[in-house]
């Protein structure tokens, strides 16, 4: 495979309104549809917000009110060897603390196409 042949493409973003986001996870959106190189993750609420790769079984990074983070997954590719996030992973979130009352919580998902 040749990677100066690829392109970026996007998967339709996934969101999940504030007062969808509760004490226990809720799915943001479907699975991913194809490795993941990047994720932007947005909480546009005014809670902080645990995300969850896992459908929600595992905790794995919390987010403050109104920030966003971007995994770039393959930015340190070595070789042929790159890090992506696996097609059909569920993103979910939960609130941390006190609930959100307004905005929402979004996922955007950049792949490799040839």
């Amino acid at each position: 495979m040749t990677y100066f042949n690829q392109r970026a493409s996007f998967e339709a973003v996934r969101s999940l309104a504030s007062g969808s986001i509760a004490a226990s996870y809720a799915n943001v959106g479907s699975v991913t549809t194809h490795p993941a190189r990047i994720v932007l993750l947005q909480n546009m609420t005014d809670a902080g917000v645990m995300i969850s790769f896992d459908g929600g079984v595992t905790d794995n990074i919390p987010l403050a009110a109104n920030t966003s983070t971007v995994l770039d997954l393959s930015s340190d590719a070595v070789g042929r060897s790159i890090m992506q996030l696996a097609a059909n992973t569920q993103i979910a979130v939960k609130r941390l603390s006190g609930a959100p009352t307004t905005g929402s919580f979004y996922v955007s998902v950049v792949y490799a196409n040839n």
